[in-house]
């Protein structure tokens, strides 16, 4: 029986991906923004599962890529101010397959006046 998640919306904080691999300062700056679009759509919560197609489907990745892969979110995180959470390894069954589900939060400002200038 092969396991999958609901199909990825582009509404709400959870995202999948199924490896991040370029280690670029452009693709850094792409994932921040993308994470906080997702930390606002969560009210300060998003959820990353590494190893997952956008249909759901549950792929999995070799350790190696899943160790990149959140170092590069963690980089991401860290530009935005965002703070890792949580996260699990799954074993994808009878192989040496991995996903992971990563939650980071922010304390956001949802004012859209800065107390500081009245």
């Amino acid at each position: 029986m092969k396991i999958k998640l609901e199909s990825e919306k582009e509404i709400g904080n959870i995202e999948y991906k199924i490896k991040l691999c370029k280690n670029t300062e452009y693709k850094i700056t792409q994932l921040s923004t993308q994470m906080l679009y997702r930390l606002y759509q969560g009210n300060g919560y998003v959820i990353y599962y590494i190893g997952v197609c956008d249909n759901g489907d549950i792929v999995g990745i070799s350790e190696t890529d899943l160790n990149n892969s959140v170092l590069l979110l963690k980089k991401a995180s860290n530009k935005i101010g965002a703070k890792f959470v949580n996260s699990i390894k799954i074993n994808v069954e009878k192989t040496d397959r991995y996903y992971m589900k990563i939650i980071f939060k922010k304390k956001l400002n949802l004012s859209l006046i800065d107390d500081d200038e009245y």
